[in-house]
Order: C-alpha cells, then structure tokens, then sequence
C-alpha cells in the first residue's frame, strides 16, 4: 500500500510498490512522487529502486513449517531538512533486506520519459518474454535516446513490429538477432489518414521460440524543436489472425520445433468445437490446445469420469467378453475376480474384455491385484483371435502394464489372467485353458486415446459472442509433419448432435431461397414463413452466420421464387425508400387478394383458425406444382390477371405448352376446385375462369 507523509513546510511525499517496468507485472520497483503546493499538484511520478526485485525471492519457512511470501504491510517515509528518507523491504539478493534512499524535495527527482528506462542498448533491453499479440502505450523518445526490447516469438509464421506515433516521420524501427550484433530488418512507413507517416512496420517470417532484439530511435537530431516524441509498440506473432468464423478450414505443415497459432473470435455465443486431423506423414504426434487470448491460459477440458462396472460370467473367451462400453477416446474401470465359476478348478478361468478403438489410438491397459493373491497377466487380442501384446511382470502381486497403438480401427479384446494358468489354447473357446493357477481379484483399467499419424483430437469449450481464443497445434519433441484444423462455433440454440446452426426466421417457415440481395459478395436468404403471413430476409454476416431477420407482412402464401426477385431488386437500390414501399404494396396487394379470395367473411375466431389452416394447405399445394402452373395460379388469384392477360403473360415469358392445371383445397366443404367449374385452355395452361 502507498505510504504518505507531511513536513512541517506542508510538502507531501509518497512512495509506494509498482510494477509498471516489468512488462509480465511481477517484477517489484519503489517509486515516489512530490508535492510542495500542498497537494495541488505533484511530481511525475520517480522510480527509486536502481534494480527491479522478485518478491517471491524473499520467501522463508514461518513458525508453522509453511512458506510464507508476506512482505510486511508498511513502508518507511519522512521528510525534513528540505529531504526525504525512504525504507523497504526489498528480495534482490534472494532474502528480505531492508534498503534505504534518499532524495531532495527541490528539486526532487527527474522521472524517466517512459515507465521502461533505462533500456537504451541491448546489453540492458525490456524483457517482453514471449509475445502472441500485445499493444504498449505511452512510449517515448527523446533526443540521444534508443529504447531496446527483447521478444521471443509464440508461433511459427509471420512476426509483426510496429511503432504508431501521431507526429510525422518521428521515429526508426529496427530488428535484430538475439546478441544485438546483427540488424534483420528496418521499418517501412505506414502512411495514416492525409498521407501522413503514422507507422513504421516490420514484417519477417519468425520460429516458433526464436529471440529477437527490437531497437527504436528518433529521427531528429539533437537540439531540434521536437525534443521528445511520444509512441506506442505494436508486436504480433501469429500464423494467422482468422478473425470472426462461425466456420473454417486450415492447414499447415510443423518441423521440428515449430509451433503454429491461430487466433479466432467467435460471431456467436454457444460452444466452440476445435478438431485436428494430425496428417498422415506426421513423424511422432501433435498436440493440440486451446488458450484465452487475453489471459493466454489453457482451456482444461474438465474430465469424463471413467466408465465402472463389475465383471460378469461367463467372460471365459472373446465370443463371451464383457463389453466395456469404451469407443474412440476415453477409459473404463472394471472389477473381476480370477477363480470363480465353472473353470475356476479346472482349466483356469480367464475374464474377456471388449473396446472400440480407431486407427492411430495408444491403448493402456493396468491391472492391480489389490493386495489379492492373484500372479496376473494381461494379453491383447484382436476380433480374430491374434494376440497382439501380452505383459507378465513375473512378480506375484504387481501391477501389469500394457501399451500398444491401433494401426487398424475395430474391436480389440482384452484379457485378464493368472501366469501359471498361462495362455488358453483357442481364445474363441471358453474352457480352453491348461490348469488352474493363482486367484483373486483384481482391477481393471483401458484407457485409450487418438495419438500419431491419423490421429483426430478435438477440444470443446463454452464462448461468449465476441470472445477471443488462440488456438494451438505443436509437435512433441522432434515430432514434425502436415495437419488439418476444423473450426466450427456453434450457437446456443444448436441441435444436440451439433450438425447445425440455428437462425430467427418467422412462424411455421416453409420455403427459402438465397441470393446477393445487397451487392456484397456473400448470399443472403429468404424465407416464406407460412404461419406468421411474413417474409424474413437474412442478410449474410459473411463469416458463415446471418444477421437479425428483416420480417415483411405479407398476410398469406407468397413464393420465395417472386420474393428472391424482390428482395434483390430491393438489395440493388441499397434500401431505396420508394423500392422498400414497392415491395410491401406489392405484398399487401397479393395478400389482399389471396385472403378475399379464401373468403373475406370469416370474422369469427374459429373461422380465422379456419383460414389460416386453409392458407398452410394452400401454401403445401402451391409448392409442389410444376413452375408454369403455379406461376399461371400466382398470376389469377395474387395478382388478379385475366386470361387474356395470363396468355400475354405465359407467352412472353416462353412458358407457353401443354397441361392441365387443377388445384384443390380442403375448406368447410370439402375438396373443391379454386373457382368454378368451367375452366380455359388459354396459353397451353387450364387456368379456373
């Protein structure tokens, strides 16, 4: 806490602990600040400590046996005799030390011009270890001066340094190798609003671990007018920032060492599922994780309890094997006892096991006899009878071992047995076994997991709309190879086998249609939503979503064909006024003549649920007819053409040909034609007259 005292003059010291020059904020300075107008105004803030200290370097066992990392709750400040005297605890020399300063009132400390000096050669940089992506403000460079930071990058791919300044042409940007000794690259300019240079910009592919020292100086010489230039850092090291995706695809090849980082923001709030296919040339395995881009910690999956259940008999050969319920990932607990039933006394008794397991999966299997008298054995078998691993620890009442990896995916089987019983003769066949060894009982565990070439593994995690994530694929070891990323975020009304995306349309939908309403490159969607008398248009969201409906009340049935036309007429205009009440005249009038038509005396309740039934039958007929005859139906009763007028309609559009168009509907009679009983033969369509 920042401790404050008062002089008999009315000056006001402060100091207090600060971290501001460690660039993680763990690392511990003392800093001070003066007031000598009664607290009307007070100093930049002076840093008084030479050295930066680590305050878990002074932890000590306390009376209770425990560490203890407590530093005290006081610092020590007075003031007199025109100075000021300080006391804290400090840990620089690996134990907590008093320290002692003393500084003048006036004129008391200069503050250094950024919160990281001294740091003006690369003997001495600022220490921003590893860097995904940060942003350090309020910088500054005065004349003579150099500010040197060193960077390890996060990922195999492009590195990106920038410095942004509101002054032109203020500053030079320089990268070099790791001793300082080598100069990499120079900034180029980024010219910002009115051409002025804003940013100086280094871009170089960068490795995963791999050190570099970054150098930014002034441009002006000594003795100009602009005697400081005040700026910001900009750092990035990514293999790609992916920005909003509901859904992509990557890929990528990893050598030795290599690491490669994606970042994405999730359009939607729900679940995000990450799925890696480790390639097949890969040489050992990949491992993939998942990190909050802010924080950079690790998403931890919480655990699936393992499957547990009680062996049951008969499990005396593979026909018979109890199964585990294991598939693909996951693990299982089973407890058996070696001895019982009717080949206990005689040929021996062997307890069956069966599991899923895909291609590229490392299987591990342990059995403990838990104290019993049982000498056990484990073996591996495949469907077949084959056995692929068989583990003895030739010790009575220890733990048995096994590790394999699938090459095949299928059903695997495994065995638990006593040595001297050894192994049965057919494992098809129950009671095929020589005689009986050691009983008791045991437990069981498989666990089994994707590994290696082939390999999928996949990470789920709840997000938020808007949130960040990074996401993580690196070789182990010496591990290096292709891979293949799926990102998909699902939102929060996804169907349980998380196969879709839900979006808001209106009541009852029924036919959809999609185009480039607006012109941007990406196709919306349509929908004709046949319980709510509306449309909904969907503008795309362009990064695999749509945005919130735009409902249009059209009363009854409409065809998307007629809509999609009017909705990029509409798009084209970009939201022309007189298009937008063009297009809802146009629906009202085909509403107002579909509903007079069904009937314009159902004013009861009944009758209205009446009609709206009608109109849902409707709608269903109208959709499966051919294109010509529910455009000649549209053309009558939607738009109140004559048949003179349908014949000039069909005709012009090359419609025209044989047929016979009839459409029915169940209303308070029954089934009855749309109109009257005599009907045209008028532009090769039979239209009710």
């Amino acid at each position: 806490m920042a401790r404050p005292t008062v002089d008999a003059q009315g000056n006001i010291g402060v100091i207090w602990y600060d971290t501001r020059r460690d660039p993680a904020g763990h690392l511990v300075d003392l800093f001070g600040t003066i007031s000598s107008d009664g607290g009307q105004n007070f100093s930049s803030n002076f840093r008084l400590t030479d050295v930066s200290f680590d305050a878990d370097e002074g932890s000590f066992i306390d009376a209770l046996g425990d560490e203890n990392f407590y530093l005290g709750d006081y610092l020590g400040l007075a003031l007199g005799n025109d100075a000021a005297y300080a006391a804290w605890t400090d840990t620089r020399t690996g134990n907590q030390d008093i320290f002692f300063a003393r500084w003048p009132i006036d004129p008391f400390p200069a503050a250094l011009n950024d919160r990281f000096e001294p740091n003006q050669g690369p003997q001495a940089p600022t220490d921003l270890g590893e860097v995904v992506q940060r942003f350090l403000p309020k910088l500054n460079i005065s004349d003579a001066d150099e500010d040197w930071f060193r960077l390890e990058a996060a990922a195999t791919g492009p590195l990106v340094v920038a410095t942004v300044s509101d002054v032109q042409k203020p500053l030079l940007l320089e990268l070099w190798d790791a001793t300082g000794a080598t100069r990499l690259a120079s900034g180029s300019e980024v010219l910002g609003p009115q051409r002025r240079v804003m940013e100086q910009e280094i871009r170089v592919p960068g490795e995963k671990g791999q050190v570099f020292l970054v150098r930014v100086l002034g441009q002006e010489p000594a003795g100009s007018d602009t005697d400081s230039v005040d700026y910001s850092l900009r750092l990035q090291s990514l293999t790609a920032d992916l920005g909003k995706r509901a859904f992509t695809e990557v890929s990528g090849t990893l050598g030795v060492g290599d690491a490669a980082m994606y970042k994405l923001e999730a359009p939607a709030s729900g679940s995000l599922k990450v799925r890696l296919h480790v390639g097949d040339n890969v040489q050992g395995d990949l491992d993939l994780q998942v990190l909050d881009a802010k924080s950079l910690a690790v998403y931890q999956p919480p655990e699936e309890p393992p499957i547990n259940f009680a062996s049951l008999e008969p499990n005396d050969s593979i026909p018979q094997a109890n199964p585990t319920g294991l598939v693909a990932e996951g693990s299982v607990i089973v407890g058996g006892h070696i001895g019982d039933r009717e080949f206990g006394a005689t040929s021996g008794d062997y307890d069956f096991y069966s599991f899923e397991a895909g291609a590229s999966q490392q299987i591990q299997i342990s059995l403990d006899p838990l104290e019993s008298a049982l000498d056990s054995m484990i073996a591996l078998y495949d469907s077949g009878g084959e056995v692929l691993e068989v583990v003895d620890s030739g010790s009575n009442g220890d733990i048995e071992s096994l590790t394999f990896r699938t090459e095949t995916a299928g059903t695997y089987f495994v065995a638990a047995m006593a040595w001297m019983t050894g192994f049965p003769s057919d494992p098809l066949v129950p009671g095929s076994g020589a005689a009986v060894g050691s009983t008791g009982t045991y437990n069981l565990s498989i666990t089994s997991k994707a590994v290696g070439p082939g390999a999928i593994k996949q990470v789920d995690l709840p997000i938020q709309q808007g949130e960040a994530v990074l996401v993580l694929v690196a070789g182990q070891d010496d591990s290096h190879g292709s891979f293949a990323l799926e990102l998909t975020n699902y939102d929060q009304f996804t169907t349980p086998e998380s196969h879709s995306l839900l979006f808001p349309a209106g009541a009852g939908p029924s036919q959809a249609d999609m185009g480039d309403f607006n012109g941007d490159g990406h196709l919306d969607l349509v929908v004709a939503n046949a319980l709510s008398g509306t449309i909904s248009v969907l503008p795309a969201g362009g990064d695999g979503t749509f945005q919130a409906p735009r409902q249009f009340a059209v009363g009854a049935f409409v065809s998307p064909r007629n809509l999609a036309d009017e909705a990029r007429r509409f798009g084209r205009a970009k939201r022309d006024v007189a298009l937008e009440r063009s297009l809802q005249a146009s629906l009202d009038e085909s509403s107002c003549r579909l509903e007079a038509w069904l009937a314009a005396d159902q004013t009861s309740p009944s009758q209205q649920v009446m009609r709206d039934d009608q109109l849902v039958r409707l709608a269903e007929a109208l959709a499966q007819l051919p294109e010509d005859q529910c455009q000649v139906v549209e053309l009558h009763h939607l738009k109140g053409l004559k048949s003179s007028e349908i014949a000039r309609e069909l005709s012009r559009s090359g419609r025209g040909g044989g047929g016979l168009c009839v459409v029915c509907f169940f209303g308070r009679s029954g089934e009855r034609p749309l109109a009257g009983s005599q009907t045209d033969r008028i532009g090769g369509a039979t239209v009710p007259t």
